[in-house]
């Protein structure tokens, strides 16, 4: 039952550059308030309409505590006031986490402003506790994460502290074994959080705070598009009102695109054994693109036909299998372990560097291409993408020889080399120093690239490379691309595969276009 009662400032007290640690006098919420839960905050300002809700990161007799970091008007305000002032509060709001009775081994991760909700929650938990922390720079709160006797790990993105490089990719590197895991942070670590949640099958509950705006189910502002784990039909949640702890099986990560309307998913290379990948950092923001060099991580072909494959198939979309490898025998292997699965398609990833000719990549010479792909095509029973590299003189040559090894199909452009400097510490942002350079900045290039391929071969190309937009994906159409293909746009709109399907139809409709082969190839 939430209350809604005058709260008095105890405290209010800076505990890190922009973040601030209020303590309320409250007994009525404190007396029912549990962890994951929040409350609303009334300011007496007609120009803050809305209430500002907060989760709780400390439930004490007649006491609560939160931690907010200051980001507007409304935030901005809670930072001036003094002890001894009043301010009118509603809670606790929301459902908490599904606390245990029976001690057991938990994980908890925590993300940012996503750490505080969780210190209430270390206390309450029975049995042992690892505690994973991700921050962008220095570390906060961490002696009171302490208190609770867990083992704490700690990630920053700087590497001022800890393991440099985001929490899920240190939660990854000690894959600890647990019996729940409780999480709260940003929404793409939540995401990545659930995903390896699932991979090592612990239920996991998740806690999006963020999301919330009037707090109490009114505005609609936090509804998500929920479809549950086993089932076809979609259903809206408010965050505030059905969370903001939800557990990972909900399948609150499909709010933003319906995959059943994808004409197919590409995974993310698969080899023959599990490769560990590179040295963190591997992701470097420029201005019109993102350099990463992940190095092709993945739990090898074997774990992705048990645990991925299964949950790929949920949705009616064709997959296809981006398969890697650094030698000829591993390329192969992939494919023969692939041959008698369900799966639509494999994508030759040929960018890979070949160890057996002193790390030489397969797709820059004519011969290798031919002998790699007429070697894969016998193993194959689906159809075969080769997917090629634009770091060659004469990509049509490339082009020519993977369809005389026998290619279904080709992809391109596959990434272009490139670096990022730090200028203040003079040296270079990714751990590889160079990585792949993917995103808008070399749409032209990918452009130019597919059209001549185009021209020089008869089988089918998926274009790719800096699509953000359906204008985008039109003009690849144009020069005679049969499909295209999206992705270092998901990172900054989530809605971007939507958005190009709706606008390619919306076009076709307002230009009488009755199919895409009244355009396909017209340039």
């Amino acid at each position: 039952m939430s209350t809604y009662e005058t709260a008095y400032i105890r405290s209010n007290l800076e505990i890190a550059p922009g973040i601030r640690r209020m303590e309320l006098y409250a007994p009525k919420i404190a007396a029912t308030a549990r962890p994951g839960q929040f409350i609303n905050l009334y300011l007496d300002d007609n120009t803050l309409l809305l209430p500002r809700p907060i989760s709780l990161s400390a439930i004490l007799p007649e006491y609560l505590r939160i931690i907010y970091r200051i980001v507007g008007n409304g935030t901005k305000q809670f930072s001036t006031m003094r002890s001894g002032e009043s301010i009118k509060v509603m809670g606790p709001l929301g459902n908490g986490f599904s606390l245990s009775d029976s001690p057991g081994h938990n994980i908890v991760i925590g993300g940012g402003i996503g750490i505080p909700p969780l210190l209430e929650l270390v206390q309450r938990l029975k049995g042992s506790t690892e505690i994973f922390l991700g921050f962008s720079d220095l570390p906060f709160l961490v002696e009171e994460f302490r208190i609770s006797n867990g083992k704490i790990h700690i990630a920053t993105l700087t590497g001022d502290k800890g393991y440099r490089g985001n929490v899920v990719e240190l939660l990854e590197n000690i894959s600890p074994a647990g019996n729940m895991i409780f999480s709260c942070g940003p929404r793409p670590m939540l995401q990545a959080a659930s995903v390896w949640a699932e991979r090592n099958h612990i239920p996991i509950q998740v806690l999006m705070e963020e999301r919330m705006a009037c707090g109490l189910g009114a505005c609609m502002g936090c509804a998500i598009k929920v479809q549950k784990s086993g089932e076809t039909d979609w259903q809206y949640r408010k965050v505030c009102k059905d969370g903001p702890v939800f557990w990972g099986e909900e399948g609150v990560w499909n709010e933003y695109v319906d995959l059943n309307r994808l004409g197919a998913i590409t995974v993310k290379g698969v080899s023959d054994e599990a490769w560990k990948g590179n040295a963190t950092p591997r992701i470097a923001e420029t201005r019109s693109g993102v350099l990463n060099s992940i190095g092709l991580q993945n739990p090898g072909v074997k774990y992705f036909i048990e645990n991925d494959l299964p949950f790929l198939r949920k949705y009616d979309t064709k997959i296809i299998v981006n398969i890697c490898g650094h030698t000829l025998t591993q390329y192969c292997s992939v494919a023969e372990q692939l041959s008698d699965c369900d799966v639509d398609l494999l994508e030759l990833n040929i960018s890979c560097p070949n160890v057996e000719e002193g790390g030489l990549t397969f797709g820059t010479d004519p011969h290798m291409v031919e002998r790699i792909v007429t070697s894969v095509r016998h193993f194959s029973k689906q159809p075969l993408i080769v997917k090629l590299t634009p770091e060659v003189t004469d990509i049509t040559e490339i082009a020519k020889a993977a369809v005389a090894g026998g290619a279904d199909g080709l992809s391109l452009i596959n990434t272009l080399k490139g670096m990022k400097i730090d200028i203040r510490n003079r040296k270079a942002i990714l751990a590889n120093k160079i990585g792949g350079y993917s995103g808008p900045g070399i749409m032209p290039v990918a452009v130019r690239m597919v059209y001549e391929v185009c021209k020089a071969v008869t089988v089918p190309v998926i274009g790719m490379g800096g699509i953000s937009t359906f204008e985008d994906a039109l003009e690849f159409i144009m020069v005679g691309a049969h499909a295209v293909a999206v992705g270092t746009t998901n990172f900054n709109n989530p809605y971007a595969t939507m958005e190009i399907i709706d606008g390619i139809q919306k076009y076709m409709t307002e230009n009488h276009i009755h199919s895409l082969n009244e355009i396909r190839g017209i340039i």
